[in-house]
């Protein structure tokens, strides 16, 4: 991933998902979903945090590539089997920002990004911020947490005999800062573990 200073149209224009060659408005709200900002001037420094930081679905190992009006971030898995008395299955989703600068969103397989292009982890803090729904295991919510250890939130349903449908739920924002808020992520999760 690009450094601020070197953010190209071409990185914008692979996020947003038009050809290499397109001339982009950065006042196009994709463009502004990119880089967190509704209103007043932006330039391509600011997108770097979105190229980074990408909104858009990821749900069973793969990304796809999608900025709505929010620029979310929107984990999805559902693990079914069919009902014989005995068994049990499960779901997990999960992003880590690891220590050594890379992203990685389980759902369940891995979809990596490099989040760290200049300075040291330790310059940055990640706050996993809750509006609603169900806390996840790992790291503490509502916290600013340093960069320089690895962080993680997962959230795992199961289900079996008795427990026919499960689900979790959360929705909040993915926070990074240094010195201010750099990037401002909404963030959902849905996972289902579903015997039927």
């Amino acid at each position: 991933m690009p450094t601020a200073s070197t953010v190209s149209a071409q990185d914008i224009n692979s996020e947003i998902g038009y050809g290499s060659t397109a001339s982009v408005n950065l006042n196009e709200t994709r463009v502004r979903n990119l880089a967190c900002d509704s209103s007043g001037e932006i330039n391509f420094a600011q997108c770097r945090w979105g190229i980074n930081f990408p909104g858009g679905l990821h749900q069973y190992g793969i990304r796809t590539k999608q900025y709505d009006t929010t620029s979310s971030l929107d984990l999805f898995n559902e693990s079914s089997i069919a009902h014989d008395g005995v068994s049990t299955t499960s779901a997990s989703v999960s992003l880590y920002l690891n220590s050594g600068g890379t992203m990685v969103v389980y759902t369940p397989s891995g979809v990596t990004n490099t989040w760290l292009t200049s300075g040291s982890a330790g310059d940055y803090y990640a706050q996993m911020s809750k509006t609603s729904g169900n806390d996840p295991g790992g790291n503490a919510i509502n916290t600013d947490l340093v960069l320089s250890t690895t962080r993680y939130w997962e959230w795992t349903v199961s289900a079996g005999p008795g427990y026919a449908y499960v689900t979790k739920s959360f929705s909040g924002n993915l926070i990074i800062k240094d010195s201010g808020t750099l990037i401002t992520r909404p963030f959902t999760i849905s996972v289902i573990a579903e015997v039927a």
